[in-house]
């Protein structure tokens, strides 16, 4: 996600990305991210920093403490659209911006369940 108000006009920037903790995937995939920031991107230098995780991200960048965060589409979509856990607290002033990775499922049901 990334917060829509947040002026970024400066000539240097310094950024942040609310990421997961050390353990989880978003963290490895956050300082990958911030890592080919700032590699390629001129002016920006980018840190990942520790949090929560998704729910929390959308809260740290909503708010404007970090400048983007990872999580999951569907919190986003609930965030933004004021649903679910953010029932009549809508967050637009986020939104998509990179596909932080993808969340690859398998179903099985017993044969006997299958119509």
């Amino acid at each position: 996600f990334f917060n829509l108000n947040k002026n970024t006009t400066q000539k240097d920037q310094q950024l942040t990305i609310g990421g997961s903790n050390p353990g989880g995937t978003a963290y490895i995939v956050g300082t990958a991210y911030a890592q080919i920031i700032n590699k390629y991107v001129q002016n920006v230098n980018i840190t990942h920093e520790v949090t929560a995780g998704g729910k929390e991200n959308i809260d740290l960048t909503s708010l404007g403490e970090t400048d983007f965060g990872c999580g999951m589409s569907a919190f986003l979509y609930e965030a933004y659209n004021g649903v679910g856990d953010y029932q009549n607290n809508a967050r637009e002033n986020l939104c998509g911006v990179i596909p932080w990775f993808e969340y690859p499922m398998q179903i099985v049901v017993r044969a006997d369940n299958v119509s």
